[in-house]
């Protein structure tokens, strides 16, 4: 009988938990901020909780499923990776149960909108349809609730899933784009690049992976890889592309669909729009499905989501936003005047070309953890309108005495939400409900 250790019990780890108490799996659990709980306690199979620092003996365990979250560089998760005993992921533990399929999308920018999309032309084709993992909800809780031969798993996995995860083969596999991130936990875009690539390492057929000709980095990763599958906006050589407005699918030389019947706007959205056809092709569904869902798609919370108008200012959740990449599309879609709150976690990331894109950015107000590296930028590239504050609520009701009527409040941060928040849907929520509020102190 195996004895594993898991470390981190944040939403992953309890779902972690839960999943190896159906399977009988004995285990203990380590986390230095998280309380005892009526969830854990219910959970026959857990034999010792670790908190406030107690810490338990390494070797006792057969392996160590850590938390995403969780820098594997610091603290005790250094001496269990020190230790020699085998350290997975979420995403592994899972893969060793499962019975059905899984479709991988990782990338730095894109793979929610992507993930959820897919998830929705599968399920209109009448299939069993999960979208899970770095999307909000945990691998192992869909796992334990919906794992059949016929279910497909829609994983959108990030970087730090990936590191931990060896056992991944895919019936289909994408990277969206890889643009600068998370430099402060992978050092380098070598070994950026590296964890991404692990998406498709076990893939067999080289045709099941998808890649953007349309980014430098997945283009030159394609070179390397004979008959692999390829979408792009600008070239035409590629399996899926566009051509006079159409999206245009190579192996048929069949035209989906015009690229202005889309419900999702914005060119990063038609790069979307080009992979989860892609996807959804190599599954097998048929392309009416494929139509209905590119026109009705409506998109995902927490990215560029329209919340309220509130004396005429329109205001936007761009939480999802975890990176200056990332929050670049969302000022690309603002037709107005705009004040916009950013700022969060340290990332490593340069934040030069991201001001450059502050066309339509009137007014910054600055928070979190990065507050004085974004301010150095906005020095350096002359931008004077900014203010400072110390919280999200002081942000809006700055943003609220700056805002005038025909223009537009932005939430999207361009950073990651742990300094301040335990996920960016938690950075998003606090938004919404002060604008929500706002909007009750006028009535």
């Amino acid at each position: 009988m195996h004895k594993v250790l898991i470390l981190g019990l944040g939403k992953t780890g309890l779902s972690v938990a839960k999943f190896l108490n159906l399977k009988r799996i004995k285990f203990d659990a380590y986390d230095l901020k998280a309380q005892k709980s009526l969830e854990l306690d219910k959970l026959e199979y857990l034999n010792e909780l670790y908190l406030s620092g107690d810490e338990p003996k390494v070797l006792d365990y057969d392996y160590c499923v850590i938390a995403p979250g969780i820098d594997p560089e610091k603290g005790f998760a250094n001496k269990v990776i020190k230790s020699g005993i085998e350290v997975i992921s979420e995403i592994e533990l899972c893969l060793k149960y499962i019975k059905g399929k899984v479709i991988a999308i990782t990338g730095t920018n894109g793979k929610t909108t992507t993930t959820a999309w897919v998830e929705d032309v599968l399920k209109r084709a009448g299939l069993k349809a999960y979208a899970c993992g770095n999307i909000g909800v945990a691998f192992s809780e869909v796992v334990c609730k919906n794992d059949s031969e016929d279910t497909y798993y829609v994983l959108e996995l990030s970087s730090y899933q990936l590191e931990r995860t060896e056992s991944l083969c895919p019936v289909a596999s994408v990277i969206l784009n890889i643009t600068e991130d998370h430099l402060a936990r992978h050092k380098t875009m070598e070994v950026y690049t590296d964890m991404k690539k692990k998406i498709f390492k076990k893939v067999v057929n080289k045709d099941r992976i998808v890649l953007n000709l349309d980014n430098d980095i997945t283009k030159y990763i394609s070179n390397g890889i004979d008959g692999v599958g390829t979408f792009s906006i600008t070239n035409k050589n590629a399996k899926f592309f566009v051509e006079d407005d159409f999206i245009v699918n190579s192996f048929d030389n069949y035209k989906i669909l015009n690229r202005n019947d889309i419900f999702l706007k914005g060119e990063h959205n038609l790069e979307n729009a080009l992979a989860v056809s892609y996807i959804a092709y190599l599954v097998g569904v048929d392309y009416r499905f494929i139509k209905e869902s590119l026109t009705l798609f409506k998109g995902v919370e927490h990215r560029n989501e329209f919340v309220l108008e509130v004396n005429g200012v329109k205001c936007y959740n761009d939480s999802k936003a975890t990176n200056p990449e990332a929050s670049i599309p969302a000022l690309r879609s603002m037709d107005t005047n705009t004040v916009l709150i950013a700022g969060g976690m340290d990332k490593g990331n340069s934040y030069d070309v991201w001001v450059d894109e502050f066309k339509k950015v009137k007014y910054v107000i600055l928070f979190g953890e990065t507050k004085f590296d974004i301010e150095t930028v906005l020095i350096k590239k002359g931008f004077s309108n900014y203010s400072i504050v110390n919280t999200l609520e002081e942000a809006v009701e700055k943003a609220k005495m700056i805002a005038e009527k025909g223009e537009a409040i932005l939430l999207s941060p361009a950073c990651a939400s742990w300094d301040m928040y335990e996920s960016f849907e938690q950075r998003g929520n606090e938004f919404k409900e002060l604008i929500y509020r706002w909007k009750n102190e006028i009535v």
